[in-house]
Order: C-alpha cells, then structure tokens, then sequence
C-alpha cells in the first residue's frame, strides 16, 4: 500500500506511481494536500479521530486494472465497493472485471474511446490542414 501518514495513526493514500517516494503532506483545519515536489498529488478530507485509512479508490485504479484478480482481496475495494455487490460478483466467473467496471462508472471513468487512424497521402501540410477542415 502508498500511505502518507499525519501523527503515525491515520493514513491516506497516494496514487501507485508515487509508491516509495518522498512526500509532503500539507494539514489544514478540514483538509490535507499531499505533495510530489511541486504539485498536488491526492486531496483529502482530514480524519479526526485515531487509526483511520483513508482511501481514494482512483488511487488505485492502475494496478486493479493491472492485476484483476486481485480486486475481492483489495482493502480499497472492500471499503468502496458495498459488500452485497461484491458477494454477488464474487460467485460469477469474471466477477472481477464486473466489479472494475463498477468502481469505474461511480468515480466517472470509462474505457477510452476507439481512435480510427487513416492513412493520408498528403504533400503538404496546408493540404492537409484544409481537408481536415
């Protein structure tokens, strides 16, 4: 898991790609930034009480793609998901990409759209510029 941690009890994660890389955390009265040199890189609501994980299932949403067997299993799944989908989804063979599907249409992804390239036989770059048009 990526964590970045305020007073050693409550933890909040990070997008993958910053996993074993130094961070800045910024603590407000209601609020945290946490930051990778220069930029912001997860917002999140400050936790009051003790030992909370606090998790922003988009953070993770790489490495579930990546490795798709793994999302019954995943404490940020198991914390955003509600466990009558999973117990439903758990039993049907490729449950799993059901569920990613799921965690996708509620934090607003979906799978990139299809890009059809064809091949132009231009000479210049205004005539090409004016055939796009």
């Amino acid at each position: 898991m990526v964590w970045g941690q305020v007073n050693e009890t409550n933890q909040y994660s990070v997008p993958t790609e910053f996993i074993g890389k130094e961070v800045l955390m910024k603590i407000y009265h209601s609020t945290l930034e946490i930051c990778f040199k220069k930029d912001v890189i997860a917002t999140h609501e400050r936790a009051y009480t003790k030992h909370n994980k606090i998790y922003d299932i988009s953070h993770y949403m790489t490495a579930l793609e990546r490795k798709p067997r793994a999302i019954f299993n995943a404490q940020p799944v198991r914390a955003f998901v509600p466990n009558e989908i999973l117990d439903s989804y758990s039993a049907v063979p490729g449950g799993n990409k059901d569920v990613l599907n799921y965690i996708k249409s509620q934090i607003g992804l979906r799978d990139q759209d299809v890009i059809t390239v064809k091949q132009a036989n231009l000479s210049s770059y205004d005539r090409l510029i004016r055939e796009v048009k």
